[in-house]
């Protein structure tokens, strides 16, 4: 029989080193999740960093003497091998094997496998083997404690802790995930379900800038229906329903258009029980004097929605970053009947966008015309064709500019630069030409 080494060590070697079916298993979750970051082999001796909880990776180091392993980790480990060491000996079995496939694309097939088969006949199949096999009955078990509507918080917990290190395949499948045990979670008791949801919104923006983005905004959209659909029937008193809110509005800094009015609902509906608009408008105002542009937009909605227009627009005008924040105050003065103000406003917002700012263009065009502001509207154009070269742009300036004196000369210049304007470099940042051409 020969001796153990690192070129002979085989799966099951590591299983039986490992000693335990939760470290191995958790190991093997390493692994599987590319958690080996660096792994180097010299004789009989290997050395690997691993990605863990901490915020720098574990040092792992292996050897072999006289045909036993022996290993250390600098994790706070202290009871025999470790799921680092156990992830780093399974990289370099795999990595060693010949013709060896990688671990996602073997998870997917696996995957494919399992989908592919009826729930019906894999629940009889599981049942029927743990019934036989005293490891599938543990695994079973140990399962069913863990998927239970009390304890889905802190596997959504622990699913996060493991998200920095997950590769982009495994983020994908964790918002699936996420998004499957939310549904489950749907259809629980209100006090069951609400936790459940809580939990995700709350661990969701320390992974906000890793997780793809649609099934990311998916995932908000499905905890924020849950929630506010069992908000006005929520028995909790005062004090759950404001820690609540507190936990969501961590939430508005990385709010986006597809769930940014669930959000608002949300959130109204929860303040109802405890004080109303105007306690949440208070909490609102405390945090956003931190100088968040989210809390301050969010605000200001809050603020519209009570009827205080002076404070809105007081604090609109605090947050105009954006084509959106301009054009929502912009048409705010025009429902008010302040023409000026909209004017001013949009040059503002024409001078610190400009190119990005089409939309707003073409209202600002059609408010100078409307309020008979020609010398304006010619400047504007005038600007906008530099942003947008045009014939359709030229022949409305051809109208305003009709029997100005220099005109021609001038016009000579813009058709110079329109047939100049396809050889310009800037075709993905160049929108096309935001003005009404009806006359």
């Amino acid at each position: 029989m020969s001796m153990l080494s690192m070129y002979t060590l085989t799966e099951a070697d590591v299983e039986r080193y490992v000693d335990q079916d939760v470290i191995f298993d958790r190991g093997r979750a390493y692994y599987r999740a590319r958690r080996v970051i660096h792994l180097d082999v010299n004789d009989d001796r290997l050395s690997a960093r691993v990605s863990g909880s901490a915020r720098r990776p574990y040092q792992v180091e292996i050897w072999i003497d006289r045909g036993i392993l022996h290993s250390t980790c600098t994790c706070p480990y202290d009871r025999g091998a470790c799921k680092h060491v156990a992830a780093a000996l399974l990289e370099w079995v795999h990595r060693r094997a010949p013709g060896a496939s990688p671990a996602g694309s073997e998870l997917a097939e696996w995957r494919a496998r399992l989908e592919a088969i009826p729930p019906p006949v894999l629940i009889e199949h599981l049942a029927c083997e743990a019934e036989n096999d005293v490891l599938i009955e543990r695994y079973l078990k140990r399962w069913m404690r863990e998927l239970t509507p009390e304890h889905l918080p802190k596997l959504i917990a622990r699913l996060f802790r493991e998200v920095r290190a997950a590769s982009p395949a495994s983020l994908e499948r964790l918002c699936e995930r996420l998004l499957h045990l939310l549904d489950w979670a749907d259809s629980f008791p209100d006090d069951r379900a609400i936790p459940v949801a809580v939990e995700a919104l709350k661990r969701l923006p320390v992974a906000f800038p890793l997780l793809p983005h649609p099934a990311r905004d998916d995932v908000v959209e499905r905890a924020l229906t849950i929630i506010h659909r069992r908000a006005s029937r929520l028995e909790e008193g005062r004090v759950a329903r404001r820690k609540l809110i507190y936990n969501l509005l961590g939430l508005i800094e990385h709010q986006t258009p597809a769930w940014r009015a669930p959000l608002m609902e949300t959130l109204t509906s929860l303040a109802e029980g405890c004080g109303g608009l105007s306690f949440l408008i208070d909490v609102v105002r405390q945090r956003a004097l931190g100088g968040d542009l989210g809390l301050r937009r969010f605000l200001a909605e809050l603020y519209k929605r009570q009827g205080h227009w002076d404070e809105y627009e007081r604090t609109r005008v605090r947050c105009l970053v954006d084509e959106d924040d301009y054009l929502e105050l912009f048409e705010y003065y025009i429902e008010e009947n302040r023409p000026e103000e909209a004017m001013i406003l949009g040059e503002r917002g024409m001078n610190a966008l400009g190119v990005r700012a089409p939309r707003l263009a073409e209202r600002l065009t059609a408010l100078y015309l409307e309020w008979g502001e020609r010398d304006m509207a010619r400047q504007h154009l005038l600007r906008c064709f530099r942003y947008w070269p045009s014939e359709q742009l030229l022949q409305r300036l051809d109208t305003l500019f009709k029997g100005h004196r220099g005109w021609k000369r001038q016009r000579t210049r813009l058709m110079k630069a329109l047939q100049a304007a396809p050889a310009m470099s800037t075709p993905r940042s160049k929108p096309a030409s935001p003005i009404d051409h009806s006359q």
